[in-house]
């Protein structure tokens, strides 16, 4: 039989801990209203964003300043667009046709659109890497911490062993 483990709090060198139970996540969400002068499509995806499983594990508190720069980020982004398609070429300085600049304008706000979005858990790449599950994959707390909690049924040849406490 191995020596007992220590408690958690004590663990020191190499060993990780043992993780606290898994908490349950709120079931509601009270959406902030969005930064005044958003396009209404920008509205729209801010309170498709609150509705989500994903704005769950947000702390609105926190991360307020965060997710009014990535939807300010994301109508700037809806606006820059709709000057570019109006216009994709422009007249350059020698006479010749050019892209219009706007192009690395909205280059560079999809960087930082794509970097808050990832950050938040937006994708379902983005919600695998920061494990989160939503809709039928999605498993409770309780229903984990009961998992873990179930006995395990020995394997052969190993009938009579006890873990260590």
């Amino acid at each position: 039989m191995g020596s007992p483990k220590k408690p958690v709090a004590l663990v020191q060198g190499h060993r990780t801990p043992l993780a606290a139970p898994l908490r349950a996540l709120t079931t509601t969400v009270v959406a902030p209203e969005p930064p005044r002068g958003l396009l209404k499509r920008s509205r729209g995806q801010w309170e498709a964003f609150w509705r989500s499983d994903v704005a769950k594990v947000v702390d609105p508190a926190a991360d307020a300043q965060r997710l009014e720069r990535w939807i300010t980020y994301v109508d700037e982004w809806h606006r820059a667009m709709a000057a570019f398609r109006r216009e994709r070429f422009v007249t350059g300085s020698q006479g010749q046709p050019v892209i219009n600049p706007l192009a690395g304008y909205l280059a560079r706000l999809e960087v930082s659109i794509a970097s808050a979005e990832t950050e938040f858990g937006m994708g379902a790449a983005s919600r695998m890497r920061l494990g989160i599950a939503t809709g039928e994959a999605a498993m409770t707390a309780q229903r984990l911490n009961e998992m873990t909690r179930e006995p395990v049924e020995p394997a052969d040849g190993e009938d009579g062993y006890e873990p260590a406490a």
